[in-house]
């Protein structure tokens, strides 16, 4: 810039993976104190690029001449908890351990399971909403659970009632563990095998956790390797988008959760209805903990997750409300689990 030219002579915007463009406010431009080479151009992020995280392309223009393209990543800084005010949820008429939760999207219905400890019977149960807190114990989910000694566990819905659900009933002969079926009337039907490629099918491996998205588009899953113990060895999240009557691994499902999937276990992912949000438990061998990682737009990878600081204790399986307002997750309390859920801060 020519000394006592306007800072309008400078434009930058960043542009998405999808070619959305997000014009930025140039609110100066100058020297970097003690490096009289270089300048720096502040900018303000519009309203729509707060509060998330990832890469876009930047383009500066100087009185109308582009520069390169550079990738700006935008990174979020520890921020005062979007989330406040945890409470137990009460599910009267019921008196064992509650883990595992997921919401109906018309919050009508609280999906849960019993203890997954390997001594117990562990099924799916549900409940009907009598209030905020409250719901009311209606028993095992009609047609869903198996025999003992099966696991069935970890229930998730779709918009259309496709209800998906953790199962060890076939693994034996499968190597499998994701079942379906159709949730109508207070009745589930039409249980099958969950097709595609994302059980590894290898002795050990299993798909311990998946979540549904809202639309049943997309499956958000857990692969975890055991090797004898009830705590996996490792444990990482993955993606399956809905192909024909299955779900097969996105191409890009590795770059996606590059800086979620660590050496420690990831497990028990929940996402928001326009998948911006990703809700998910990390366990280091110590106390597990319930984190949130945000993007800009769909096409974008997760960013760098931070811990939900309204959570604590002995937490995990979060699982966000259809509209966002509620993230419910299981507490440990003495020796039995119960179900939580904290609001949004609006």
């Amino acid at each position: 810039m020519s000394p006592g030219e306007p800072v309008s002579v400078v434009t930058v915007q960043l542009v998405d993976a999808q070619q959305t463009v997000y014009p930025l406010t140039v609110e100066a431009v100058e020297k970097v104190p003690g490096f009289d080479w270089l300048t720096q151009i502040v900018v303000k992020l519009p309203d729509e690029l707060m509060n998330t995280a990832g890469d876009l392309r930047a383009s500066i223009r100087l009185r109308g001449v582009p520069s390169n393209n550079p990738v700006i990543g935008i990174r979020l800084a520890a921020a005062q908890s979007e989330f406040q005010n945890p409470r137990k949820v009460e599910i009267q008429g019921y008196s064992g351990s509650a883990m595992e939760p997921f919401i109906s999207c018309d919050g009508r219905y609280l999906f849960f399971n019993n203890s997954n400890a390997p001594a117990s019977e562990t099924d799916i149960f549900y409940a009907e909403r009598v209030s905020e807190d409250a719901f009311r114990f209606l028993g095992k989910v009609p047609g869903l659970n198996a025999l003992p000694p099966t696991l069935d566990g970890v229930p998730s819905i779709d918009d259309a009632g496709n209800l998906f659900f953790v199962s060890s009933r076939s693994y034996d002969t499968t190597l499998s563990t994701l079942y379906l079926g159709v949730f109508r009337d207070g009745q589930l039907s039409e249980v099958g095998l969950g097709a595609g490629n994302f059980s590894r099918q290898q002795p050990g491996w299993l798909t311990m956790d998946a979540e549904i998205n809202r639309d049943g588009s997309l499956l958000y899953f857990a692969n975890a390797r055991f090797t004898g113990g009830p705590v996996p060895a490792e444990a990482d999240l993955g993606v399956a988008r809905r192909s024909g009557d299955g779900f097969q691994v996105t191409t890009d499902s590795g770059d996606l959760f590059r800086d979620v999937n660590t050496g420690a276990l990831e497990y028990a992912p929940s996402t928001s209805r326009d998948g911006l949000e990703l809700y998910f438990t990390r366990f280091d061998g110590l106390v597990p903990v319930i984190l949130k990682a945000r993007r800009v737009t769909t096409s974008m990878v997760f960013g760098p997750p931070e811990p939900v600081s309204a959570i604590s204790g002995f937490v995990e399986a979060p699982s966000i409300s259809c509209d966002g307002s509620a993230l419910y997750y299981h507490r440990k309390d003495g020796a039995a689990f119960s179900i939580y859920r904290v609001t949004r801060i609006v």
